[in-house]
C-alpha cells in the first residue's frame, strides 16, 4: 500500500513539474515572439518613413548651430573632419540667397534659395551616392507644383503636384524597374482615390 502511494506521489510531482515547466516554456516564447513582432513593427514604421521628406523637412536646419552662422555675409560650414556641411549667405540674421548642404561623405544633400529664412523657388535633394533623391519647388517654405521622388537607382518613385504643402490631385507611385504600381488622388492633403494595376515583374 505504501508502494503505491509512493508511486503515485511520484507521478502527480512529475507531472506538475512538466506543467510548470510548460507553462515557463510557453511563456518564453510568447515572450521573445512578441518582442520580435514589436522589433519588426518599429522597423516597417522606421522603413515606411520617408528618407526624402525629412530631407527636405530638415535641410533647412541642417548643419551645426546657429552661433556658427554669420549676421551677415556668406559662410562656410564644416563637419568635425573638416569637410564642407553648409554654404550660404545670411543678411540681417536670416538666411537669403543660395544654399548647399553636404553628406558626410562629401557628397551634395540639397540645394535651393531661401528668401528671408523661407525656401523659394526649385529645391534639389539628392541622396549619399550622388543620385536624385527628389526635385520640386517652394513657395514661402511650402511645396508647390509638380514634385518628383526618386528610388535610390535613380527611377522615378512617385511624382504628382502640391498646393500649399499638401498633395493635390494624381500622384503616380513606381516601383525600383520603372513600372507604374499604385495611383492616388488628393484633395487638400486627403486621399480620395486609388488606383492599383496589376503587378508587373521587374526587368
Amino acid at each position: 500500500m505504501n508502494k503505491f502511494y509512493t508511486v503515485s506521489i511520484c507521478i502527480l510531482s512529475l507531472s506538475f513539474l512538466l506543467l510548470v515547466s510548460c507553462k515557463n516554456s510557453a511563456h518564453q516564447h510568447d515572450s521573445t515572439a512578441a518582442k520580435a513582432h514589436a522589433n519588426a513593427t518599429a522597423n516597417d514604421n522606421n522603413n515606411s518613413k520617408s528618407t526624402t521628406q525629412q530631407s527636405v523637412d530638415n535641410s533647412n536646419t541642417a548643419g551645426p548651430v546657429m552661433e556658427n552662422r554669420p549676421v551677415n555675409g556668406s559662410y562656410t560650414l564644416t563637419f568635425k573632419d573638416g569637410k564642407t556641411r553648409e554654404t550660404g549667405n545670411m543678411v540681417n540674421n536670416q538666411k537669403n540667397g543660395f544654399f548647399s548642404y553636404y553628406h558626410p561623405n562629401g557628397k551634395l544633400q540639397s540645394k535651393g534659395n531661401f528668401i528671408n529664412d523661407l525656401r523659394e523657388g526649385q529645391w534639389e535633394f539628392y541622396y549619399a551616392n550622388g543620385n536624385m533623391e527628389a526635385k520640386g519647388s517652394y513657395t514661402h517654405d511650402k511645396r508647390t507644383g509638380h514634385w518628383q521622388y526618386f528610388h535610390l537607382n535613380g527611377k522615378v518613385r512617385s511624382e504628382g503636384n502640391f498646393s500649399n504643402d499638401k498633395m493635390d490631385g494624381a500622384w503616380q507611385s513606381y516601383d525600383e524597374w520603372g513600372n507604374a504600381t499604385n495611383s492616388l488622388t488628393y484633395e487638400n492633403g486627403r486621399v480620395i482615390n486609388e488606383t492599383n494595376p496589376p503587378p508587373t515583374r521587374g526587368q
